[in-house]
């Protein structure tokens, strides 16, 4: 316990401290609170790690559970407000290795970016065909990431892993997306057909006979092809403006998240 001379000297030097907010003011800075944009709800606090660091205390011996009254007030507390990423962790997400092979669902007004991130060798589902609550149940069944830039889909309880799009320019949406779920280090680049997001894979020239325009015959002399819809590929000066795409994601440095516009 402080004596009273020493509590005397610590309200002296509190005294003599300039205000926080005067301070900012001085630097010509302000600090105001920003629109809470991310969800995150942990229904279970079993973990096989313990860490000193972990907020929920979490271990391999917790097995309490969110109770079914709590989750109605969360998904009501989600429906009441619009945010653009909910991450929710449940019990049967926790595995020995994380999961970091990210698999998207992207919704029908995001098309080109699905063709983006198939470029980049992710396992990305889109069919323009398919309704919202299709869309929700492959992405929950095949636990996929829903991309969209309708809020609507994200605030079903249904889905575990979704984030909003803020912008409307293809190129920009990749970045985000590389950005915010940390992807770089994911890249495959040529490993998926942008058109079906099957496998690719090299195949015998022979094989192809037919398959090619003549003078693409003539000219290339690699070929590879996909598993899925067996459209034919080779590297011609698309390969080379895909790779020039690939290198800029690679090199530039972040945006900041207010750019995303």
């Amino acid at each position: 316990m402080a004596t009273p001379i020493q509590q005397t000297q610590s309200n002296t030097q509190l005294a003599r401290c300039t205000p926080f907010a005067q301070t900012l003011s001085a630097h010509g800075l302000s600090l105001l609170r920003a629109k809470t944009t991310t969800l995150q709800v942990n229904i279970g606090f079993l973990c096989n790690q313990i860490c000193r660091h972990c907020h929920l205390e979490a271990g391999p011996d917790r097995k309490e559970m969110m109770s079914t009254k709590t989750m109605d007030q969360v998904a009501a507390f989600a429906g009441r407000n619009e945010f653009e990423l909910i991450d929710i962790s449940p019990i049967n997400r926790l595995r020995p290795e994380p999961l970091r092979r990210s698999r998207f669902m992207v919704d029908a007004n995001l098309g080109r970016l699905a063709r983006y991130l198939r470029m980049l060798g992710f396992d990305t589902r889109f069919d323009l065909n398919l309704q919202d609550e299709e869309i929700i149940t492959m992405a929950e069944k095949e636990k996929r990431i829903l991309l969209t830039r309708d809020l609507g889909i994200l605030k079903n309880g249904r889905v575990l892993r979704g984030y909003f799009i803020r912008s409307q320019k293809p190129d920009v949406q990749l970045r985000e997306v590389v950005e915010k779920f940390h992807l770089k280090g994911q890249f495959k680049p040529f490993t998926r057909c942008i058109a079906c997001n099957g496998k690719i894979l090299p195949v015998a020239r022979e094989l192809i006979t037919g398959r090619v325009p003549e003078q693409i015959w003539n000219r290339f002399h690699t070929f590879y092809t996909c598993k899925g819809c067996e459209r034919v590929y080779w590297e011609g000066s698309h390969h080379q403006r895909m790779l020039d795409k690939i290198q800029k994601l690679t090199l530039d440095p972040p945006n900041r998240e207010n750019d995303f516009a």
